[in-house]
């Protein structure tokens, strides 16, 4: 079957040849870092629903977790350049898809979306996707195929720049910015980004417990 590619081309200067197992094993780690960086999967995703609150809005963040919003922007930032690097994205978008992903009772699978990685204080509903279609479930390469389709790396650190300060500043970040287009749009890639990431993260130590 033939694979999708991504059509964003980076414009950074080319890199010495890289085994794929270690670009993968580069990839991973970093993932790993910045969902143990930010309190796991969903901390990291309850921190965004509170970066993007306050930048779309005049509301105060709580001053205790700004600390946690300032690492939410630098690890995304870091994860979005890593994942649009053409070596990278080009090893990852050849990963397999999940073709059989019900289970006999008609529900999603738990090891495609949370597997070995759900901690014993919670179920897989804290894990369960939200965001990311059917497709993108089966494949989530799709999403960073669309995400960067979007906008550029380039692009998604303005995004990301500018709403973290307008979520410290109490502006809205609407009156004060021209990188955020479409609020919506903005929203849902970020977040099917951060959901895109950990199902990625789960299947590859599913495959890794397996080995």
């Amino acid at each position: 079957m033939n694979r999708k590619v991504f059509v964003y081309v980076s414009q950074e200067g080319s890199t010495p040849d890289v085994p794929n197992t270690q670009l993968l094993d580069e990839y991973f780690t970093a993932v790993t870092g910045f969902f143990s960086n930010n309190c796991q999967f969903r901390f990291a995703k309850k921190n965004l629903k509170i970066l993007l609150n306050g930048a779309f809005s005049k509301e105060f963040v709580i001053m205790d977790t700004i600390p946690e919003l300032r690492a939410l922007h630098n690890g995304l930032a870091k994860l979005i350049g890593m994942t649009s690097h053409p070596k990278t994205k080009d090893v990852i978008c050849c990963l397999p898809e999940a073709v059989d992903i019900f289970s006999d009772k008609g529900r999603l699978k738990q090891e495609l979306y949370c597997g070995p990685l759900v901690e014993e204080v919670y179920t897989e509903w804290h894990y369960f996707p939200r965001y990311v279609s059917k497709k993108e479930f089966k494949d989530p390469s799709l999403v960073f195929l669309r995400f960067f389709e979007y906008k550029s790396p380039t692009e998604w650190e303005t995004v990301l720049d500018d709403l973290l300060s307008a979520a410290l500043s109490h502006e809205s970040v609407l009156a004060n910015s021209d990188s955020i287009e479409n609020p919506f749009l903005v929203q849902s890639y970020l977040f099917k980004f951060l959901e895109a990431t950990h199902l990625m993260r789960v299947r590859h130590a599913g495959q890794n417990s397996e080995g």
